[in-house]
């Protein structure tokens, strides 16, 4: 057994030296750190000595558990960003779980930073997974899985599933309604087909039609019609059926304008010498024509169409015009017999019934027609001629303007002789079986400052059969003092409401109300009455320009 000595010595300054020494005979190593406390170790074999030379452990430390350590500038221990724990790994704010392999980023963010970092963020590489997902900034959503970009192929754009929950901001492929609120400043395509209800722009006054908005829609609250642009001008949809598209009374004295109370605002105005405004009319005043004529351009166009006029005509023996709106369509007088003839035209095709109606000069006639798209009516004084006519709706996409009193604006073509008041055009054709619309017209002022509803002086008496009506009220120009609301009615033998709205007027305007309802009665005499009433007891007025009040009943079957 070899004979070992050993010695300690221990430092204040925790510093351990060793040194060990073998047989003076031998080669003798020692090594020394300090100047004092040996370790000695000694072998008696001096060629080979027993274990290490030298040993030296620095204690000098400032690392702590689970971290992994790392050597400072002073060569003594620290901790470095790396720890370890629990199976896993975190560096930082990053974690890597060592069960699943996860990478988590600090505060839940699914990409660190804000992602101004990332370079080729193109459609191309997403479409390609170069990039497969991305987060984009929108604002103040606090929807956490808005925004996110899928590639096209990704199964979650086709299956069908229930909306994210508490999220109004993510729409999913759904067979399930949710709840959404979606924001269109550029152009959308719909491969199939929108269900549900559309609610367009609503407006009092129409706003600029353009070839950049062709197909556009806006409802006009105050004809209650639903008005599409055809690139270049507003037309009524099928849809507004029953509504004014113009109203002229002629009800001015003086002056080369003509107010339309239609609601559309369409001034008709006369440009050539030839007209006498202010004369004796059917209602109020008329206009007398003498080789004239008046213009309304902007009139909307219709699928299908009904017109109508009073005419006083003085003796003739050619051909005259009543209306034209560009061949489209146009109301004519004969002198052969008194014959009234309406036509109309489409892509070049033509379908003019004439009626022997024995006008009389000198007298007061009523004239109509209507076209449905599968026949057409011609009508004087209750008489009425109808043909089969199939040429489907007509044109939307017409400029053309309706001239009153010739066929073209300068009079040169069958112009009118005699006075013409009341010209109204309206969106929709009454059937053939119908013996022309029932309605009652009168002027005068009326106001209340009443919530209780109120008469208007249409009190329309009517025999009726169990089938369904139109009953449409245009009530001129309306106003209330200083802005405020107004409720209007239409009343079955003076307690049965069909049909009730709400008017909400600015400070000192004047426009005019119009509006419709289905009616399908019960057999037999009935009275329809027009109210009005003040919810707010805002002083309400109905005609303070004497302009002329509507009540009229069209059978629709």
């Amino acid at each position: 057994m070899l004979l070992r000595k050993l010695c300690f010595s221990i430092l204040v300054s925790s510093v351990v030296v060793l040194n060990m020494a073998v047989p003076s005979s031998a080669q003798v190593q020692t090594a020394s750190l300090h100047g004092g406390g040996p370790w000695r170790r000694i072998s008696p074999t001096a060629e080979k000595l027993e274990g290490p030379v030298l040993y030296q452990i620095i204690f000098r430390s400032s690392a702590t558990p689970n971290h992994v350590p790392a050597i400072s500038s002073s060569f003594t221990l620290m901790d470095s960003p790396i720890t370890v724990g629990g199976g896993n790994v975190s560096i930082g704010g990053m974690s890597v779980n060592g069960s699943t392999g996860m990478i988590s980023f600090a505060n839940g963010q699914p990409f660190a930073g804000n992602g101004s970092a990332l370079t080729n963020l193109d459609a191309a590489n997403i479409a390609t997974g170069t990039v497969t997902a991305a987060r984009l900034p929108l604002g103040s959503s606090s929807d956490t899985a808005a925004g996110l970009i899928v590639q096209t192929n990704d199964p979650r754009l086709s299956d069908a599933r229930p909306p994210l929950a508490g999220s109004s901001f993510y729409i999913q492929n759904t067979s399930s309604p949710q709840s959404a609120n979606l924001s269109i400043t550029g152009n959308a395509t719909v491969g199939g087909t929108v269900s549900g209800l559309l609610q367009p722009t609503n407006a009092s006054v129409a706003p600029p039609c353009n070839a950049q908005i062709s197909g556009a829609m806006y409802f006009n609250t105050v004809s209650n019609q639903l008005n599409v642009c055809n690139g270049s001008r507003w037309g009524v949809s099928s849809g507004s059926a029953g509504s004014l598209l113009a109203d002229y009374e002629f009800d001015e004295t003086s002056g080369t304008s003509f107010a339309d109370s239609s609601g559309f605002g369409n001034t008709a105005t006369n440009s050539i010498a030839g007209i006498v405004p202010g004369n004796a009319g059917h209602s109020g005043k008329a206009i007398l024509f003498a080789g004239g004529t008046v213009v309304a351009a902007n009139v909307p166009n219709s699928p299908q169409i009904y017109v109508e006029a009073w005419i006083y005509p003085q003796p003739f023996t050619t051909t005259t015009t009543i209306l034209n709106k560009g061949g489209i369509f146009y109301l004519k007088r004969i002198p052969s017999d008194g014959q009234v003839l309406f036509g109309v035209t489409i892509n070049s095709s033509s379908c003019a019934p004439t009626l022997y109606a024995n006008i009389q000069p000198n007298t007061w006639s009523h004239i109509s027609g209507w076209y449905n798209g599968e026949t057409i009516t011609v009508e004087a004084n209750g008489q009425t001629l109808t043909v089969a006519c199939a040429l489907g709706p007509l044109p939307m996409n017409s400029n053309a303007s309706v001239v009153i009193g010739a066929d073209d604006a300068n009079g040169t073509t069958f112009p009118f002789s005699g006075s013409i008041d009341e010209v109204r055009i309206w969106s929709v054709a009454p059937p053939a079986s119908s013996s022309g619309p029932t309605y009652l017209q009168t002027s005068g002022s009326f106001s209340t400052t009443s919530n209780s509803f109120t008469n208007l002086g249409l009190d329309l008496s009517v025999n009726v059969a169990q089938v369904p009506y139109l009953v449409t009220v245009s009530l001129g120009g309306t106003t209330a003092s200083g802005g405020g609301t107004a409720n209007y009615r239409i009343v079955e033998d003076g307690s049965n409401v069909l049909f009730a709205t709400t008017v909400q007027y600015p400070a000192n305007s004047l426009f005019p109300v119009n509006f419709s309802t289905a009616y399908v009665p019960s057999p037999g005499l009935h009275t329809l009455h027009v109210q009005f009433a003040s919810p707010n007891n805002t002083q309400i007025s109905v005609g303070p320009d004497n302009s002329q009040r509507l009540i009229l009943l069209q059978r629709l079957q």
